[in-house]
């Protein structure tokens, strides 16, 4: 969803704990994103990157994704 700016509020990223999955996720919170959820296969995996997120301010969470699991 982007504000009346143009700017990305919220963005899902399947496949969230890739690196370059979180450079996006970085570059859009330097642009004021502030709603971030990560799409992984462990939850667990991420909360280094959730807590990193939630400590700059961003309304971060993770969702059970795998894309090899049908």
């Amino acid at each position: 969803m982007r504000d009346a700016l143009g700017s990305v509020q919220s963005v899902l990223v399947l496949g969230g704990n890739s690196e370059i999955a979180l450079a996006i996720v970085d570059r859009l919170v330097a642009s004021r994103c502030k709603k971030v959820v990560l799409g992984v296969r462990s939850p667990a995996s991420a909360t280094t990157t959730l807590n990193r997120l939630r400590s700059a301010g961003v309304d971060a969470d993770t969702i059970v994704f795998d894309a090899l699991d049908p």
